[in-house]
This record gives structure tokens, sequence and C-alpha cells, in this order.
């Protein structure tokens, strides 16, 4: 498909092509393993926060990362219609550059396809693989010709899912036909792995399992909680829009929604600790365990902290909030949250969660144990834990969510509470989780549960509250 767009500013028309910044760090950090236990938001923030890039580059190289994960699975169809040989021939880096560069043909409307082509050609080229320069241009113009005019409203073989409601037409297919294979079709059209989707299939139908697909995908929004010990949501509100700060409340009493590519460390009170980020399902944890001034709370899987400060503000930070983890690095995130929220209330520990007896006491008035899970309910914040998670995760995460669950009824007080949460829809680790520990303990009664639809209207995933009954 010729190029009809007109020269940009800063964009040479002949010669080679410069390498925008963002572009360049979206490769590097899509090229190189996220840090370890980490994931790629980590190191996407770690990566522009040495970059120094304006905010329009940010979103851009933020767009690109989590979309090209995201869409992994997809944009490996859309490059098997038109690569002649099998992936595991291709180059790792030479892979990255090529879905990087079918990301922007296929998925973003806002880049002209001669730059998005024309800059995946020149990073291949600055990692020195020149001989592989010839091969990704080729591949990404064959993408390009195959593209049509315009969008269709629904699912076919030739018609690439977008955004809601509209996918992108294709002048031949390169999906599985809906109609006779639909399940496949969701897999590959929405870059789900094929467990995930039949998972789903057994109490969805296709029309859900589409709805599903378009939320895992889509870029969640951004929201902050406010901290009542230093001012109320409007007082917040308020100050922001004498700044300019275009944000709105949520649905959530301390919730607020921020504009899309907020900088959340350069809003006005982030260093006085007036507001800390936290999903808004996430927000609906504390307020259900219900923790009271004086009392001693144990927050058993507290990193990175959102739901530990949480807890702090719920008890006026007055009382005990303990916070453990297995990893230091993490829990000293949470001590740093702690002291930029001014909260003097928690004290942090470090707790092996390998061993198989709870090293703490029976002294708690309430626990909450917010569980490592396979982060299936939070698939477009956590877009990599599709690619990381398989069913035999699940029964391994299972197990570890059933010894977590059981320290904490080992440190309740005989009358306290108890909140088992996770950001996974998957049975294994919710319902049956609590099942199995109900059947173990027997002075745990179950009080409330809720099982949290992705879309519906936030994250997914699960919360159970217990009581340990009196002495």
């Amino acid at each position: 498909m010729p190029s009809t767009h007109r020269a940009q500013p800063g964009i040479p028309r002949k010669g080679r092509l410069a390498i925008s910044d963002s572009r360049r760090l979206a490769f590097e950090v899509l090229r190189r393993p996220p840090i370890r236990g980490c994931f790629v938001q980590e190191s996407l923030h770690l990566a522009l926060d040495r970059s120094g890039l304006p905010d329009r580059e940010r979103r851009l190289a933020t767009e690109l990362v989590f979309g090209v994960i995201r869409r992994r699975r997809t944009l490996d169809a859309l490059l098997a219609d038109v690569v002649n040989r099998p992936f595991d021939r291709i180059q790792g880096d030479v892979l990255c550059a090529l879905r990087l560069g079918a990301y922007q043909v296929v998925l973003l409307d806002t880049i002209p396809s001669y730059a998005a082509v024309a800059e995946s050609v020149q990073l291949v080229r600055h990692i020195g693989l020149e001989r592989a320069t010839g091969f990704v241009n080729a591949t990404l113009r064959a993408l390009e010709r195959n593209l049509a005019e315009g969008f269709d409203s629904g699912p076919g073989a030739a018609a690439v899912p977008v955004d809601e409601g509209r996918y992108r037409r294709m002048r031949r297919a390169v999906l599985p036909d809906p109609a006779c294979d639909p399940l496949r079709y969701v897999a590959e059209a929405f870059s789900l792995p094929d467990w995930f989707v039949e998972r789903r299939s057994a109490v969805a139908d296709f029309r859900e399992l589409c709805r599903l697909g378009f939320w895992f995908n889509a870029r969640p929004s951004l929201y902050v909680r406010v901290n009542p010990l230093r001012l109320s949501r409007d007082e917040l509100l308020a100050r922001w829009q004498l700044a300019g700060v275009a944000a709105e409340p949520a649905d959530h009493p301390q919730g607020v929604r921020l504009p899309e590519g907020a900088r959340v460390s350069k809003l006005p009170g982030y260093r006085e600790g007036w507001f800390t980020v936290q999903d808004l399902s996430a927000m609906g944890a504390a307020p259900l365990l219900a923790p009271r001034p004086g009392e001693r709370v144990l927050d058993l899987c507290a990193a990175p902290g959102g739901k530990t400060t949480h807890l702090a503000e719920q008890m006026e930070d007055r009382g005990r909030v303990v916070a453990c983890d297995v990893n230091l690095r993490r829990l000293e995130q949470v001590v740093k949250q702690c002291r930029r929220l001014k909260l003097r209330s928690v004290v942090a520990a470090v707790v092996d969660g390998a061993s198989a007896h709870c090293p703490l006491r029976s002294e708690f008035d309430a626990v909450l144990v917010d569980a490592p899970c396979s982060n299936t309910g939070v698939l477009a914040r956590r877009p990599e834990a599709r690619w990381r998670v398989t069913p035999r995760d699940i029964a391994e995460l299972s197990a570890v969510q059933r010894r977590l669950l059981l320290w904490g009824a080992e440190c309740l007080k005989p009358g306290g509470r108890l909140l088992y949460v996770t950001c996974s829809i998957e049975p294994e680790e919710n319902e049956q989780v609590i099942a199995s520990a109900l059947e173990q303990r027997r002075d745990l009664t179950l009080i409330a549960e809720e099982a949290l639809v992705p879309g519906r209207p936030a994250d997914g995933g699960y919360r159970a509250l217990l009581a340990r009954r009196g002495a």
C-alpha cells in the first residue's frame, strides 16, 4: 500500500529515518527480560524515569510496550500470514522489532504506516543487525498491503479487534473463522492463551468472551485513593482543578480517576501524601475488613503497600499494622509509601512464605491475606501474566494460598476477622481455597464473599471475609 501521508516535521523523507526516543525505549524494554520477580510495568517505569522523555513521548512508549505484550498472539497471527519462515528461526530482537512495527501498522490509528515500518527497520540497524533490515522492511510492507480500508463492526476471519465494536478490516483472512472455531478465534483475535479461553467458555458464551477480550486489551484507567488523614476528596479535586488537573470522582468514596497519561509523581500533593495509586476494585478490600482504631492488624502479603496503607488510614493511623512480605526489596516499597503518606502505625517484617509453620502469634484482631495469584482478573494491568501462567501454575499457587490462609487463621484472636483477597478469577484460587480452609479450621465462619467480574465495573478478582469464633 503506497504511502499518501505528507512529510511531517522532524521526519526526513530521504535517507535514514531517525528513531524516536519513545520507540527506542519501548524496544529496549521489550527485548530485555523483566527484572526477576517484577512485572514489565516496573521495568518500564524505571526506564521512563531515567529517560527524561516529555509526556507525549512517555505515553507513546507506554502504549507500545503494553500494547505489544497484550496483543502478542494477535501480532504473531498477522505476521505469520506474511513471514516465509518459522518464528523459531527468527532472531529474538528481530521478532521484537516486527511485533512493534505490526502493532503500529495494524492496531494504532495515530501513527503513519511508513514511519512505523521505517523506524522498525532502523531499530534492528541500531543494534547491529544490518542483514535483517531487508527482511523487516519486506515483512512489514507485506502486512501493510494486506490492510483494507475502514473497519468492521463485528468479528470475522479478516477482522482484527481493535477496541469495543471496531475491527480492523484485512484484505484476506488472518484469523480462524469465528463461525467454525469460535474459541480459537477469541484466543488469537484477543491474544489470550487457549487454556484461559477454554476455562471461560464453560461459563460464558461467545459474546461474553469477546467482551472479556476487549476489556483485557483496553488501556486501564488510572485511579488514586485520597488519604483522608490529610484532606477530603472534594478538597483534593478542588486543588487539582485550580492546578489544571482534569480528574474526576470515582465510585469509591476515596477514589479519583485521573486523566489518561497523568504522571502521578508530578501531581500536586504527591510529596505531601495526599493520595496513593490504587485500582478501583482494590479499594474495596480494607473497608470490608473494617479495621478499627487501636486494633492490631496483620497484612500477610503487604507489598507494594496499597492495601496496607488503606488499612492504616481506616484505623485513623491509631493502633498497629504489621506489614509482612517475603521479598525485602518489595517490602521497602511499603515503608517508602508509609513515609510519604505520613503513616506511623505500620511496621514491616520479612516473613518466609516457604515455611510450613507460621512464625507469628495469635494476637491480631484482623488479618488481610492478599494472596499471590495468577492475576487472571487483571490481565489489562499485568499483560504478561497471560503468557507467564499455566494451569499447572494455578495448582501450585493454590497450595501456597491455602497455606497462607491457614497462617492468617493462626494469627487471629478468637473473635477476629480475616479477609482473603486475590486478583484471580480461577475457582481453584478462590472459592476452593476458602472451602478447604473451612474444612480444616472448624473455628472459622464465612461471613461474606464476592467474585468480581472483569469489567463489571472494574478489575476482576475475589474476596472472602471470615471470622474466628470466640473461645
